[in-house]
């Protein structure tokens, strides 16, 4: 892990509280100024960091970059931390977990975009997906189902699930779009594909699109408890 990596974990499990220059030193292993310049890095990549002489260092409770370090903070199971990936941009998540199938890269189940620049939703329609969003997409394979298929209001209805609990809100799940609104307002789609063979029509896997665009939300605690509902 590098000592950017290593800073960023140790103010995200302390966030909201200064942690001491003395400390970062002592559990990442490298002198004052490396720490310096890594959370100089962070601070240049958006990260809401405060610096008193004396104190150390503070990443404010507001800040909520999608980040590894973040997401597991929130993960009961911390080996599920090894299945997720995490990119600045992609074209699609969806498109990115169907070519790790295709090219058997299968070690990573969920595939974030803190962007995408070609997100389809539901109909194939067009999914703007802006920084501050969340894009992902989870690949399950069919066997985990054992003789059942998965349904597409099953996992409708657990996104809806996990939103309301981050947030509080009660949400409205469309049973045929599997869209989800609060308060008459969509927060959430959800796009479902799967792999199957042409003859048989057996499904080998399943790639499940989750895209949630809302004020407020906590991204990496999200990320995590869907990550946790679905792996």
């Amino acid at each position: 892990m590098s000592t950017r990596d290593s800073v960023l974990k140790i103010l995200e499990q302390n966030k909201g509280d200064f942690v001491s220059s003395r400390v970062l030193t002592a559990e990442t292993g490298v002198s004052r100024n490396a720490v310096w310049k890594a959370v100089n890095d962070l601070k240049n990549s958006g990260y809401q960091i405060e610096s008193v002489t004396n104190k150390g260092y503070k990443l404010e409770e507001c800040s909520d970059i999608i980040s590894l370090q973040a997401i597991e903070k929130y993960l009961k199971n911390k080996k599920l931390l090894d299945k997720i990936s995490i990119f600045d941009e992609l074209e699609s998540t969806n498109m990115t977990a169907k070519m790790n199938v295709i090219t058997g890269i299968t070690d990573k189940k969920v595939i974030v975009a803190r962007t995408q620049t070609a997100g389809v939703g539901h109909g194939r329609k067009k999914y703007v997906s802006p920084e501050g969003g969340i894009y992902l997409s989870i690949i399950k394979q069919s066997r985990e189902f054992g003789q059942k298929k998965l349904r597409a209001s099953d996992v409708g209805k657990t996104v809806a699930r996990v939103i309301e609990s981050v947030t509080g809100e009660k949400t409205e799940l469309d049973g045929k779009t599997n869209r989800i609104y609060i308060r008459g307002k969509k927060v959430s789609g959800i796009l479902t594909e799967y792999f199957a063979d042409l003859e048989t029509g057996e499904i080998s896997s399943y790639i499940i699109g989750i895209g949630i665009r809302m004020k407020n939300m906590e991204k990496n605690r999200m990320i995590a408890e869907i990550t946790e509902a679905f792996i």
